[in-house]
């Protein structure tokens, strides 16, 4: 969150942009599996160029939900579901500090495998 708020204040932009945006970075280095990818240019879309509606994120984020219901335990229990669910954290079109600091939490514990989970 730390890195979202310097972020936000050297851009002069929100904290939940800035959030996505950094989220957004840090997806660049994770494997995410095919069938999220348009997802993820969805919300490249909307938070990098700004040519993107807050419908298409919603939508992309239906496709996700659909994809990790597919997946046994919900996704929770391997790499590609964790990697889905954290491209869920960067489409929200809108949130407050405190949506902003639990995304950062939720998208930490999903990537850095905090959850104790393992494939």
């Amino acid at each position: 969150m730390a890195e979202a708020t310097a972020f936000a204040k050297k851009n002069t932009i929100g904290e939940w942009p800035a959030l996505m945006m950094v989220l957004l970075g840090k997806l660049r280095g994770i494997d995410i599996p095919d069938a999220v990818q348009g997802a993820v240019l969805a919300a490249e879309r909307y938070w990098l160029t700004q040519h993107g509606r807050p419908e298409d994120l919603l939508r992309a984020k239906e496709d996700v939900w659909a994809y990790v219901d597919t997946l046994p335990s919900r996704g929770m229990a391997s790499s590609r579901g964790r990697a889905a669910r954290a491209v869920l954290c960067v489409l929200e079109p809108d949130g407050d500090w405190n949506a902003a600091s639990m995304t950062a939490d939720w998208f930490a514990d999903v990537t850095c495998h905090r959850n104790g989970l393992s494939d």
